[in-house]
C-alpha cells in the first residue's frame, strides 16, 4: 500500500513541485542483480567482485537488486542514479549485508529493506529520491552515518520493524525526517534532524528516542528548549549541551535528552559565548574578558583557551572540563604587546583529540580600540573631554547606572582617584 501511494503521489503532485525538488529522469539501463551465486548481472556492470566484497568502479544508472546475503556493497563514492520509479538498492529476504559509500539519487526509495536482518547502511548520501531509506518488517539492522537530504517524502521510513538502531545520520530538508509506523524497540539517537518540514511523523511506536544520560538523544532543529541545567534529571547548575526539557515526539514517546547542537561525535567542546567588558582600553592595561565553554562529550577533556587580538595571542590558560559540563572563565588580558589601533578579539579553544566539529571552538567578541591610557572616547588624544567623562562617572562601581567600563581604566570595577590620576598624567598626549 505504501508503495502504491508513493508512486501515485509523485504522479499527481510532481507538476506542483519546486524545480529543485522535481525528479529529473535519466535514461534507464535496466536492473543490476547480485545473484544468489555471487555473480553480477549484467557482466559489464562497473562493480568489481573480490570474495564477498563488491566495489563500484564507476557510476551506475540502474537499480540494484541484491539476492545474496553476507556481502559488502561499497560504492566508493560513486553515483547510483535511477528514473524515479524503481528502488535504488533492494535488500529483501537477506541477512548480514553492508551498503556503504554510495551516492543514491532519483529513485522511488533510495534503499529498500524488506524482511531482512543485520543489514548495515552506513556512510551513504541519499538525496533527491521520493524517499530515503525504507525499513519494512525488518529487525536488528543498523542505519548509521548517512546523509539523507532533499527527498520528496520521508528521510527514513520504518514500517512494522523492531530492534533497529538509527544513529549518527544527518537527515535534512525532507518533508518528514523520520516516520516509524507500527514499530517497537527501535533505538533512535545521535541523529541530526535539520530543516525538515516535520522532524518526525510517528504512529505512536514504542521506540527509544535517546541513548540515556549523559550520551543524549537527537538534535532537532525545531527544538525550542534552553540549556541552563545539567544532570540526568536536568536539575543541577550548569549547561551540559542537553536541553532542560524533553522533545515531544508523540503522546507515547519523548526524546528525554535532546541535543542543543548537531551531534559531532563523543569528543566535542565549544565556546557558547565570549564577551569583553570594554571596547576601549589603555595601552598596557588589562582587557577583561569572559568565556563560557561546554564539553558536549562524555569524557574528561583538557585543552588550552587562548584570547587573540587579530592573530596575536594575548592570554592563554589551561582548562580541564568533565564530560557533559560547562565552565565560565574570566580573564584579564594584557595589552602591553599591542600597538595602538583597532583589533578584532576572539576566544579559541584548542581542539581535543578526535574532535571533528571545530567551528564552535572559535568565537568572536567584537572589536577593541587600544589607545593612550586615559583616551576614554577613542579620539586618539587625552583632553578635557576625557577628564570630564571620568569626573562625571567618579565614584561609580560595577552595577551602578553611571558606571562605564571604558572609564574604569585600571579595570578594578570602580571609577576613582586611580583612574582620574591616569587621565591627568597623560593629559595632552596624542598619536
Amino acid at each position: 500500500m505504501r508503495k502504491a501511494l508513493t508512486i501515485m503521489s509523485v504522479l499527481l503532485l510532481c507538476a506542483n513541485l519546486p524545480l529543485w525538488l522535481r525528479i529529473q529522469p535519466v535514461k534507464a539501463v535496466g536492473t543490476v542483480y547480485i545473484k544468489p551465486d555471487g555473480s553480477v548481472d549484467p557482466p559489464g556492470t562497473p562493480i568489481q567482485k573480490t570474495g564477498d566484497n563488491y566495489l563500484f568502479t564507476g557510476d551506475i544508472s540502474a537499480s540494484i537488486i541484491v539476492q545474496k546475503s553476507n556481502i559488502v556493497l561499497d560504492g566508493a563514492g560513486h553515483l547510483l542514479q535511477g528514473s524515479g520509479i524503481e528502488d535504488g538498492i533492494d535488500l529483501s529476504g537477506l541477512a548480514d549485508v553492508t551498503v556503504k559509500n554510495v551516492v543514491i539519487k532519483t529513485f522511488d526509495y533510495g534503499i529498500y529493506v524488506f524482511s531482512s536482518s543485520r543489514i548495515t547502511i552506513s556512510g551513504n548520501t541519499i538525496m533527491n529520491n521520493n524517499g530515503g531509506i525504507w525499513l519494512k518488517e525488518s529487525t536488528d539492522n543498523l542505519v548509521n552515518g548517512n546523509r539523507i537530504k532533499e527527498n520528496y517524502l520521508d528521510g527514513i521510513y520504518i514500517w512494522s520493524s523492531s530492534n533497529n538502531t538509527i544513529s549518527q545520520n544527518n537527515v535534512e530538508d525532507n518533508p518528514y525526517g523520520i516516520s516509524p509506523y507500527y514499530c517497537s524497540d527501535d533505538r533512535i539517537f545521535h541523529n541530526n534532524f535539520v530543516n525538515n518540514t516535520d522532524s518526525v511523523n510517528p504512529n505512536e511506536p514504542a521506540d527509544v528516542w535517546d541513548d540515556g544520560y549523559p550520551s543524549g538523544g537527537n538534535y532537532w532543529s525545531d527544538y525550542i528548549g534552553i540549556d541552563l541545567k545539567r544532570g540526568s534529571t536536568q536539575n543541577e547548575a550548569g549547561s551540559d549541551g542537553i536541553g532542560d526539557t524533553v522533545y515531544f515526539v508523540d503522546p507515547a514517546n519523548n526524546d528525554r535528552f535532546p541535543l542543543m547542537k548537531p551531534y559531532a561525535g563523543p569528543h566535542d567542546i565549544g565556546i557558547t559565548w565570549f564577551s569583553m567588558s570594554k571596547t576601549i582600553v589603555g595601552q598596557g592595561y588589562s582587557l577583561p574578558a569572559s568565556v563560557k565553554i561546554v564539553n558536549y562529550g562524555e569524557q574528561l577533556e583538557s585543552f588550552n583557551l587562548a584570547i587573540k587580538a587579530n592573530s596575536t595571542t594575548i592570554q592563554t590558560m589551561p582548562v580541564t572540563l568533565t564530560g557533559r559540563n560547562s565552565t565560565a572563565v574570566s580573564l584579564l588580558c594584557p595589552t602591553s604587546g599591542l600597538a595602538k589601533g583597532s583589533y578584532s578579539v576572539s576566544a579559541y579553544a584548542t581542539p581535543v583529540p578526535s574532535e571533528t566539529d571545530t567551528l564552535d571552538n572559535t568565537r568572536s567578541g567584537g572589536y577593541v580600540f587600544v589607545s593612550i591610557a586615559g583616551d576614554v572616547n577613542a579620539d586618539k588624544k587625552v583632553d578635557l573631554k576625557d577628564v570630564f567623562a571620568v569626573g562625571k562617572a567618579y565614584g561609580s562601581r560595577l552595577g551602578d547606572p553611571r558606571y562605564d567600563p571604558n572609564l574604569d581604566i585600571n579595570s578594578d570595577r570602580i571609577i576613582d582617584l586611580k583612574d582620574y590620576f591616569i587621565v591627568c598624567k597623560n593629559y595632552g598626549q596624542s598619536w
